[in-house]
């Protein structure tokens, strides 16, 4: 009950904070972190007390103060924190890195092999190929484009969709503090799978460029 009062307290303050500025430069900008940051906090406790992941508070909490619900935190806003994102992706793959112990990832190395191959080179492929077929959907994005400028387009796009998430598997092994075989399997692989994603990403995006000449954003 606490944290829910709490937390409609912190979003009228918002609110009348906001009612008196829309200030976008570095005072708007730390009052959208100050406010996400108790915002996420009391959601929550709020979440962990029915028996959800404080994972799921931090996401609803987002949704609710973005600018397409309640609108406390402008896209503007939203814009001068990508600094503040950067730097936590950083910290959390840095973390993730640091968690592996080598040790323990070497009995299961067929398995990771194997998750590599099917869970992340699979679907780059997978969802290229349909990305592919879809092109008559799409003329926003393939318009003006021949068949190999498509395909390498496609590609470039299946292999910036299946990168996985190490922040989510970081947020939730350190709030189960789990610390098994299966745990250390799935931190490895979505750790392998962002190096397969930027390694393979940097060839795509450098042979797309090439083959459009350059046009491609």
């Amino acid at each position: 009950m606490i944290p829910l009062m709490l937390l409609i307290a912190v979003g009228g303050l918002m609110q009348a904070a906001r009612s008196f500025s829309a200030d976008t430069s570095i005072a708007g900008t730390e009052l959208a972190f100050g406010y996400l940051l108790l915002s996420a906090y009391f959601t929550a406790k709020i979440t962990s007390r029915l028996g959800m992941p404080k994972l799921t508070g931090y996401l609803f909490s987002g949704v609710i103060s973005g600018p397409f619900v309640l609108g406390f935190v402008t896209q503007d806003m939203g814009h001068s924190l990508d600094v503040v994102k950067d730097t936590a992706t950083a910290i959390i793959a840095l973390e993730a890195g640091a968690e592996l112990q080598l040790k323990k990832i070497k009995p299961v190395m067929k398995t990771l092999r194997a998750l590599t191959v099917f869970a992340v080179i699979g679907a780059m492929f997978t969802i290229s190929g349909a990305l592919f077929l879809m092109r008559p959907l799409l003329p926003s994005i393939f318009d003006g484009y021949d068949l190999t400028q498509s395909l390498a387009i496609c590609g470039a796009i299946g292999v910036a969709l299946s990168a996985q998430s190490p922040t989510v598997v970081m947020a939730l092994l350190a709030e189960t503090r789990a610390d098994g075989p299966l745990s250390s399997v799935v931190l490895a692989s979505v750790v392998v799978a962002d190096l397969t994603v930027i390694v393979v990403s940097s060839i795509m995006l450098a042979f797309t460029g090439a083959v459009s000449g350059g046009r491609i954003d």
